[in-house]
């Protein structure tokens, strides 16, 4: 099998931040990637269109859940040696539908799909592993992963002290708690803006702005890096 970036064992990166931060650009610079992308994600194709980034080895756009797996198992290149699945809401989505599909008739109401969610939290357990899996597949043959996705601000409740907000991926609960635990790192893609003092309000220094990739576990955002 191939070894992994730098000589290592592959890696299994969970790459999440702002939108518009450019998480595809950076996964673009990996060694010989090729993106698997769902239909609404397009930041490759234009990136690619305007020379903003490493021309990666191949896009594959998969339009549905089997077809996403299929493209997996499926996937034979020599030439690559890291896969980018963009985006990991969009996958979700995928998901969703073929679940709601075959179990709920194709209802998305209160009392189908999203009754009590049961819906999401059964195809996060019984349909989601399924795609880690795959990916899992591709990892042991010696391929890096990256497995991009945006971020969201959601309450914390904290069992310690006062509940605060914290930076989260752009899933449901019961899918990003399989993700977490699939993932070797999560990696947290941020803007850090210095805030100048004027009167009363602070304003932001627009010369101080920096993108930072946050690797280790905090109060506002998940991370974790077993390297």
């Amino acid at each position: 099998p191939k070894k992994g970036f730098a000589g290592k064992r592959p890696f299994k990166i969970f790459l999440y931040g702002l939108s518009g931060i450019d998480k595809t650009k950076f996964a673009a610079y990996f060694p010989k990637a090729h993106f698997i992308v769902d239909p609404h994600e397009e930041g490759i194709y234009d990136l690619i269109e305007f020379n903003q980034c490493p021309e990666p080895v191949g896009v594959d756009t998969v339009d549905s859940w089997n077809n996403l797996l299929e493209t997996c198992y499926d996937f034979d290149n020599s030439e690559v040696e890291t896969i980018v699945f963009d985006s990991v809401t969009g996958f979700e989505r995928l998901c969703f539908i073929d679940y709601c599909y075959e179990h709920f008739d194709n209802d998305w109401s209160k009392e189908g799909f999203y009754s009590y969610q049961q819906g999401p939290k059964n195809a996060a357990k019984k349909s989601w592993p399924d795609f880690l899996d795959a990916m899992d597949s591709l990892n042991k043959q010696g391929l890096n992963i990256i497995l991009s996705g945006q971020s969201q601000v959601k309450p914390y409740q904290n069992p310690l002290g006062p509940d605060y907000d914290k930076f989260i991926p752009y899933l449901d609960k019961e899918t990003w708690g399989y993700t977490h635990r699939w993932a070797s790192a999560v990696f947290f893609y941020n803007q850090h803006v210095v805030t100048n003092k004027e009167g009363t309000k602070h304003k932001a220094d627009v010369e101080t702005e920096e993108r930072i990739i946050c690797t280790t576990e905090s109060a506002p955002y998940y991370a974790k890096n077993r390297w």
